[in-house]
């Protein structure tokens, strides 16, 4: 049986549309859309009759529910290996400081 989750797991999240690096105004729109839907019980009928993205829903589900701009996830690996190429390259400067 699979795990499920009212939110996103760590890795749901990293790969997701919203991962851009920081928590920006539209992590914190979907995450009150959400937190608003769980409070009001529109998650209670979840996979019953209707299959909604408002209850707990296994990796593979958030995966597909965050996807968003398919481009983030490209963008953040490319960020994040540039940042990591920095480093290599000019981590002996700041060393001497």
């Amino acid at each position: 049986m699979d795990k499920v989750s009212w939110w996103p797991r760590p890795q749901a999240w990293a790969a997701s549309g919203l991962n851009v690096g920081f928590w920006s105004t539209r992590c914190e729109e979907w995450f009150q859309k959400r937190l608003g839907n769980i409070r009001e019980g529109v998650s209670r009928i979840r996979n019953t009759r209707v299959n909604d993205d408002n209850g707990p829903m296994t990796a593979t589900r958030w995966k597909r529910s965050l996807k968003f701009n398919p481009g983030t996830n490209k963008m953040m690996k490319n960020v994040d290996a540039a940042c990591s190429q920095f480093l290599a390259d000019n981590a002996t400067v700041f060393a001497e400081f």
